[in-house]
């Protein structure tokens, strides 16, 4: 006999799928990899998943370093705007 008011769940009856198998959204090749020591910065970003925030990031880090790009030239803040970022 148990103290609990409750019995715990019976996942029996339970069946699994592959990811591969499933057909989602999600594909295993948008999963994160490893980062390669000594890949540096781009290794780090192409290391993060292609889903989720890792390609938000890459959207802001790409709209950073258009930015600075665009500054360096001499433009202004007003020539920075018109640089599309998508954040998903």
């Amino acid at each position: 006999m148990s103290i609990y008011s409750q019995r715990p769940l019976d996942f029996s009856g339970l069946r699994t799928v592959g990811l591969e198998e499933r057909g989602g959204k999600v594909k295993v090749a948008d999963f994160a990899t490893v980062y390669r020591k000594g890949s540096g910065v781009a290794g780090l970003l192409d290391s993060l998943p292609h889903i989720l925030a890792g390609d938000s990031f890459r959207a802001v880090v790409d709209a950073i370093a258009a930015a600075r790009a665009t500054k360096a030239h001499g433009a202004g803040f007003s020539n920075i705007s018109r640089r599309p970022c998508r954040l998903a």
